[in-house]
C-alpha cells in the first residue's frame, strides 16, 4: 500500500517524464566540474544512506520464504524503490545500473556487519560528500542545489542523473542527451533572466 501511494504521488508530480525530470536536474548541473563532483559524491551519499538504513528491519519481508542474498531491511527496500522508479523512467540504462545499486546495498550490509564504527565512518563520508557538492554548486555552477527548489525530485533523480551522465559521455543515446541539455540551457537562461529582473526590481 505504501509503495502504491508513493508511486502515485510521483505520478502526480510528473516524475515519470524522463526528459522533463532530467532536464530539470541538468539545469542545476551544467558545469563539467560540478558534474564530475556529483558523479563521485552522489554514489557515496546514496551508499552511506543505505548504511544508515541497514539496521532498520522490515518485518513483513522477513516473514516471506524468499532467498536472502541481501538481508531484508530498509536498505534493500529503498534500493528496490529506486530500481523500479529508474526502470520506469529509462529501462535500457537501468538494466546495467540495477546490479550496481543492488551491489551497493549488499556492500552496505557487509560494511555494517564487519566494520567497527561503521556508522561514524559513514557519517563522515556522507558529510564530506555533501560539502564537496555544495562547493561544486557555489564555486563551479554558481547556482544553489536542485534540492533547495525540489527536494523530492533531487533526492530521487540524482543517482540516475550521474549514471546517465557517464553513459552520455560514452555515447549513449546522443539525441536524448542533446534534448536534455537543450532544456537545461533554456531553464538556465530563464533562471538568469528571473534573477536579473529581481536585481533590477530591488535597485529601483
Amino acid at each position: 500500500i505504501f509503495f502504491f501511494f508513493f508511486f502515485l504521488q510521483l505520478l502526480k508530480m510528473g516524475m515519470f517524464n524522463v526528459e522533463e525530470q532530467l532536464g530539470f536536474y541538468a539545469a542545476y548541473h551544467h558545469n563539467p566540474v560540478n558534474q564530475w563532483i556529483h558523479i563521485v559524491c552522489v554514489p557515496l551519499i546514496f551508499w552511506t544512506v543505505l548504511v544508515f538504513l541497514v539496521p532498520v528491519p522490515v518485518p513483513v519481508l522477513n516473514t516471506l520464504p524468499l532467498p536472502a542474498i541481501i538481508p531484508f531491511n530498509a536498505a534493500l527496500v529503498a534500493t528496490l524503490v529506486y530500481v523500479v522508479f529508474y526502470f520506469i523512467l529509462e529501462p535500457i540504462a537501468t538494466i546495467p545500473y540495477a546490479p550496481i545499486l543492488l551491489g551497493m546495498c549488499y556492500y552496505a550490509n557487509v560494511f555494517v556487519a564487519t566494520t567497527p564504527n561503521a556508522f561514524y565512518i559513514a557519517v563522515a563520508i556522507h558529510i564530506g560528500a555533501w560539502v564537496m557538492q555544495f562547493i561544486g554548486h557555489g564555486v563551479a555552477e554558481k547556482r544553489a542545489p536542485a534540492l533547495l527548489d525540489s527536494f523530492v525530485q533531487a533526492l530521487m533523480l540524482a543517482p540516475l542523473f550521474v549514471w546517465l551522465e557517464l553513459l552520455f559521455k560514452l555515447g549513449y543515446k546522443p539525441s536524448l542527451s542533446r534534448r536534455i541539455r537543450k532544456q537545461a540551457i533554456a531553464d538556465i537562461k530563464a533562471w538568469k533572466n528571473k534573477a536579473a529582473s529581481a536585481i533590477k526590481a530591488k535597485t529601483k
